[in-house]
């Protein structure tokens, strides 16, 4: 399942998006006076921003790898809480990146300063600040695979997604149907990316989809992906293939077919709830990641109230492994939030 459908990665000509942000001079070496009698950078201006800040984000704007639209109250709001040089320098690895595949800028932007301020409290910020806010592979290299694949590319916070759909694919949507397509690939390198993954595997066959998992509190790779062929039998010849291949000296990857698992534990149910209107919460959220839920399995209690009419926690049967890992993913980094009456509640998960 893919959180959302994707086209290929676009920048727009940089002469455009300047003139989209109030700015025909396109020079990216302005400094902030240079700014003063853009309508843009007045606005961010007059929402307190700091000027160094704000003259960071033109130059972002002007660069083409994102727009004034792309930042919103929201967003500027967050921002204006950071110290100033923190700030700064979150725009700036915004800049640096390219934003390269990133397709919701708007809501890339928002995950990636929630990320940086949990990495702050976690690490501190001149660890956090003496390297890298974003991380992949070098974007020339990438942009080569996509034009020769035709494949598209997705990255968010906690992943990057190649491919779902090949481009000639005349299957169903959601991909290939039934077991054995996927292959689990572990003990990568955190400093790998696709660019490393996508031409080693795609000796067995074609490539439905790959989904490297990122950690949001260094920036790498998680050390292990899915990767989903078209056929069955590059799958299995995939985890004979590269099952302890050295992809770096000393480094062996470990692959086999993934087992099929279809079903969640989701923690925190409102004991209140019946069975049917459980199953038809987690349906509202299909745009959420919770796609293809097929079932809710919830245990009652023995001589229960009208108050209680679960345990306080429910299985979920998906259609598949696919959508059941996707959902678990989403719920784990966004929480799907049920308003019940008067609170909300936030569920726990764990495969079964």
């Amino acid at each position: 399942m893919a959180d959302v459908e994707m086209e290929q990665p676009k920048v727009e000509p940089k002469e455009e998006v300047a003139e989209q942000n109030g700015n025909t001079n396109k020079g990216e070496n302005k400094t902030a006076s240079e700014y003063e009698e853009n309508e843009t950078y007045k606005k961010l201006i007059s929402q307190q921003m700091k000027k160094s800040v704000a003259e960071a984000l033109m130059k972002l704007f002007d660069s083409g790898y994102m727009t004034a639209d792309d930042v919103d109250e929201r967003a500027v709001e967050m921002m204006n809480s950071f110290p100033e040089d923190q700030a700064r320098y979150i725009v700036e690895q915004l800049r640096e990146s390219r934003l390269f595949g990133v397709q919701n800028k708007a809501q890339y932007l928002m995950s990636l300063m929630r990320n940086f301020r949990d990495r702050v409290r976690n690490q501190g910020a001149q660890s956090v600040m003496a390297g890298k806010l974003i991380t992949g592979p070098d974007p020339e290299k990438m942009a080569e695979i996509l034009k020769r694949t035709g494949y598209s590319l997705e990255i968010t916070v906690g992943q990057r997604k190649y491919g779902g759909p090949c481009p000639d694919w005349d299957g169903p949507p959601t991909g290939p149907a039934g077991q054995g397509h996927e292959v689990y690939v572990g003990h990568i390198p955190h400093e790998l990316f696709e660019d490393s993954i996508v031409p080693l595997f795609e000796q067995c066959g074609k490539i439905w989809d790959l989904r490297l998992m990122m950690d949001p509190m260094s920036g790498k790779n998680r050390g292990y992906a899915f990767l989903t062929f078209c056929e069955k039998a590059s799958a299995a010849e995939a985890a004979k293939k590269y099952d302890g291949h050295e992809i770096l000296p000393g480094k062996a990857l470990k692959v086999n077919v993934s087992v099929a698992n279809t079903r969640l534990f989701l923690g925190n149910i409102p004991k209140s709830k019946t069975k049917d209107e459980i199953l038809e919460e987690l349906k509202k959220h299909a745009e959420d990641g919770l796609e293809g839920v097929t079932d809710v399995i919830v245990y009652t209690i023995p001589d229960a109230t009208e108050r209680h009419k679960n345990r306080g926690f429910c299985f979920v049967d998906f259609a598949d492994h696919k959508t059941a890992s996707d959902a678990k993913r989403k719920i784990q980094q966004h929480k799907v939030h049920w308003v019940g009456v008067g609170s909300a509640f936030s569920c726990e998960v764990r495969s079964t």
